[in-house]
């Protein structure tokens, strides 16, 4: 899904002087200075070729000077810094820089572009030629290694005219924030979940399930076997006979996902972090419950609330909810998921399913994440998404050979049977489980929503 409207906006800015002073030296001047050279040992001959000498140096900073007066003004140049497209993790982008010659002269220019540590790690350094009174365009690729906003600072550059024994020296203030944004990559098993879940809501469609859920369907005479918790007592009083009302399973249903973003999630894979592949999992969802027709809604949090998103509906939403999860970072600290549970039972009064991505702390005692998911559990339908520990299950592949091995083989077994008890636990409250290798995240979460809508679940 590639947004043009997330696109970074062009950035463009007349050029101004920079450094103290703000010329310098051109590539011959120096060659020109070398050559005056072959006069010194003629010095010892004749001090004519001294003065030789000095006439030639003369004549060089005559030209300097007159090279220099030559070159136009920075406030005649124009930079303008555009982009192809929306920035996403870890996916080529191409970005434009375009020059703008206002004067009668031909200039050979070296830019130098302030580009992020996040999107490059040196600064991108390109030499172009522009013709008097034209323009020119150079692109170069960036590929952003993580999310969030990136800080891109001002253009540089270093001109020279057709002489190249001075230059001058400019600036462009074309300083952007712009947003990077999670993996967009369409693959073939995204697809193929949103035509199955088109499939699962035109069959909810046509089989309405009177008498259960919560949303209204019609009025109608009370017939003996009726609950009388149905009967409508204001109709009744109007018709002066019973009146029941009638229900059906609500179309539209509300998911929420938590995103867990406190140390566990710093644990890298495949050059991204867990919470990489959870903010993924997180727009995937929210896609496929919009085309659903479900709501979607989001709360990231560590020791404190980072990003929250209240339920709705429609490609707006997802702009927003994209942008909120572009900024979810890791933190250092355990994150509280107390805090979390409290602030969505009190935003979130009406059942929903909840997708919890989170990891299991190695901890003798029961886990804040456990006590905070079967509190949920009592009003919402749970789903506990957790990252498998790959450097902990790689311990225990093979027997131990050795005394070192052995303490690591018995501390990692130890941490499995932990994490198992605390999820049969879970299980046996009623919390969904799904634990997953951070890859194949996002697959099992579309999966297990749309079991959950097959299944009528919530």
């Amino acid at each position: 899904m590639k947004l043009g409207s997330m696109m970074p906006q062009p950035s463009r800015a007349a050029g101004r002087k920079y450094g103290k002073p703000h010329f310098a030296a051109g590539h011959r001047l120096f060659a020109l200075l070398a050559f005056g050279l072959a006069f010194v040992p003629l010095i010892f001959l004749s001090r004519r070729f001294g003065w030789l000498l000095v006439g030639w140096d003369l004549l060089i900073l005559v030209l300097f000077a007159f090279d220099l007066r030559q070159l136009p003004l920075p406030a005649s140049i124009e930079v303008e810094r555009s982009f192809a497209g929306t920035l996403d993790q870890l996916e080529s982008s191409s970005v434009t820089l375009t020059i703008e010659n206002r004067s009668p002269q031909r200039l050979r220019c070296a830019i130098t572009d302030a580009v992020p540590e996040a999107l490059s790690s040196l600064p991108i350094e390109i030499e172009t030629t522009i013709s008097e009174r034209q323009s020119t365009a150079t692109s170069y690729t960036i590929v952003p290694g993580r999310r969030g906003d990136c800080r891109f600072g001002p253009v540089y550059l270093r001109y020279e005219g057709p002489l190249r024994i001075a230059q001058r020296w400019a600036v462009f203030d074309v300083d952007q924030t712009v947003r990077v944004y999670p993996s967009m990559r369409e693959s073939g098993q995204q697809k193929s979940m949103l035509m199955r879940s088109r499939q699962i809501e035109l069959r909810n469609r046509m089989v309405r399930q009177r008498g259960h859920g919560r949303e209204f369907e019609s009025l109608r005479e009370f017939h003996f076997g009726d609950e009388r918790r149905d009967i409508c007592w204001t109709a009744t009083a109007r018709r002066s006979k019973l009146v029941t009302t009638l229900r059906q399973s609500e179309r539209s249903q509300t998911i929420w996902t938590v995103v867990d973003c406190g140390r566990l999630m710093r644990a890298r894979q495949d050059n991204r972090s867990k919470l990489d592949f959870a903010v993924e999992s997180a727009v995937r969802l929210a896609q496929l419950a919009n085309y659903g027709g479900d709501s979607s809604a989001l709360l990231g949090y560590g020791q404190r609330l980072q990003q929250q998103r209240l339920p709705g509906r429609g490609n707006q939403h997802i702009h927003s909810l994209l942008d909120q999860l572009a900024l979810l970072e890791e933190e250092r600290g355990e994150a509280d998921h107390l805090h979390a549970a409290a602030t969505l039972m009190s935003v979130q009064k009406r059942r929903a399913m909840i997708v919890w991505i989170t990891d299991l702390a190695d901890l003798a005692i029961t886990t804040e994440v456990v006590t905070a998911a079967l509190q949920a559990s009592k009003r919402h339908l749970v789903v506990v998404a957790l990252l498998s520990q790959v450097d902990v299950l790689r311990l225990t592949a093979t027997a131990p050979s050795n005394a070192d091995e052995t303490f690591l083989y018995a501390a990692a077994s130890e941490t499995i049977r932990r994490r198992e008890l605390m999820i049969a636990r879970l299980r046996s409250r009623g919390v969904h489980v799904i634990e997953v290798n951070a890859p194949q995240l996002t697959g099992a979460v579309l999966n297990k929503y749309l079991e959950v809508k097959q299944k009528n679940l919530l």
